[in-house]
């Protein structure tokens, strides 16, 4: 017998909420198994069925949502916004036998930052004293301005006989006072003063210089300038399920994209971030215009605000039609986008920003075409008895929940391939929403 191919297609020209059985028995132990991009065939499934790990809620009308969050796109702490550049070296001179020396000197900043307070998370003062003479000669630093367990910091600097000596201080936990001066604020100042020079004679002058290094801010307060913080880039896998299967051909309507940013620091910053959406078909990016974001308002307390992202500021169709498997995530911030207000920030300070993903799975299509080719039925008859099928039924048992209208065209071809005859079957129309 001549073997015959059944090619099958079913266009599908409008979808909206879910599959139900669809069976071909035309009683000849012939089963259709076909494949849609999500098995239905002899099942029962539901547009909720098409993902996995990820959670599916469903809304008071009964309509399925695929609800994606990811908390942390990214997140910067304290550290990031209260950074200092290294500093430059003060330098002075004290003379044996003097009254006390006062040195006074400026916290370096970036971006105009006007700190008027700081406590220092980690870091160190290293000093440096040359000594003319052979005695040993030792000097008391203070730090103006300062608290440390309660009490003004000291360190001190002995320089043991004739030479350059170095050593250095951790200043973990030190809390400065930066506004006695004027202006007032980045003021540090530091008084020496004799605590031994042995017989060095009167006059002896001792080259001092001091440097602040590897400064690390947990707690501030003041203006922490303006300037551009890059977000570090990231790549987030979205976890979409098989979703991403039916996705080619689909379009989700009314999808739904929030930013949250969620904040206990006291500083407005403008956010420009770059989302951009890695699927299937390539790379799309929301598009994001830059938005702003204003801070906590009181120390202790956290500030959110939700950008709530459409047509109108973004691209987000063609980022949902995509299908995301990854979001890639970059961009940056800017610090105190208006002005000079009055910023604070303390040792858990954080600025997150995280997106929801809301897909409605209320569904369209547009010839989407789906296809399963049968090979080599077997009949029951001899080979070369191609008289035995003079008829050839397909049964069909269709039960369509949802507005859907389909045709199936069937193709009979032969081995090679070519196509010896066909049918167009109006398959089932759309069920009333």
């Amino acid at each position: 017998m001549k073997k015959l191919t059944l090619s099958l297609a079913v266009i599908a020209l409008t979808l909206s909420s879910c599959l139900s059985d669809l069976n071909l028995d035309p009683n000849l132990d012939i089963k259709y198994p076909g494949y849609w991009t999500a098995p239905i065939v002899n099942t029962r499934i539901s547009l909720g069925d098409l993902v996995d790990d990820t959670l599916v809620v469903a809304d008071p009308d009964g309509l399925v949502h695929i609800i994606y969050i990811e908390d942390s796109l990214f997140s910067q702490s304290v550290y990031e916004f209260t950074k200092v550049p290294e500093q430059e070296p003060v330098e002075s001179e004290y003379s044996v036998g003097t009254p006390n020396v006062s040195i006074e000197t400026h916290l370096g900043t970036f971006g105009g930052a006007k700190m008027k307070d700081i406590t220092i998370s980690s870091g160190k003062i290293i000093w440096t004293a040359v000594n003319p003479v052979s005695d040993t000669i030792i000097l008391k630093a203070k730090l103006l301005n300062t608290d440390l367990n309660g009490s003004v910091a000291e360190f001190f600097l002995t320089a043991n006989g004739m030479g350059q000596h170095t050593g250095e201080v951790d200043i973990t936990n030190l809390f400065f006072d930066l506004t006695q001066g004027d202006p007032a604020y980045n003021n540090i100042g530091f008084e020496l003063a004799e605590v031994s020079v042995g017989s060095a004679p009167n006059g002896t002058k001792i080259d001092i210089k001091l440097q602040f290094e590897d400064i690390a801010i947990k707690e501030a307060n003041g203006f922490f300038g303006n300037r551009l913080q890059t977000i570090p880039g990231s790549l987030i896998p979205t976890n979409l399920g098989i979703i991403g299967n039916i996705a080619q051909g689909l379009y989700l309507a009314d999808p739904q994209v929030k930013l949250f940013t969620n904040s206990n620091i006291g500083l407005e910053v403008k956010l420009s971030p770059d989302i951009t959406g890695i699927g299937s078909l390539g790379s799309v990016g929301l598009g994001l215009t830059p938005y702003t974001f204003l801070g906590s308002q009181q120390k202790g307390t956290f500030a959110q605000d939700t950008l709530f992202i459409n047509t109108s500021n973004s691209q987000i169709d063609q980022f949902i039609a995509n299908v995301p498997e990854q979001i890639s995530v970059g961009g940056t911030i800017e610090l105190n986008p208006n002005g000079e207000p009055e910023n604070f920030i303390t040792e858990d300070g954080t600025i997150q920003v995280g997106m929801e993903i809301d897909l409605p799975l209320s569904l369209s299509t547009k010839n989407m075409t789906v296809e399963q080719t049968l090979y080599n039925i077997d009949f029951g008859a001899e080979e070369g008895d191609f008289d035995f099928v003079e008829q050839l039924k397909l049964g069909f048992k269709v039960e369509n929940a949802f507005p859907l209208d389909a045709d199936l065209h069937v193709f009979f071809q032969d081995t090679s391939g070519f196509v010896i005859d066909s049918v167009t079957i109006a398959l089932f129309d759309a069920a009333q929403v």
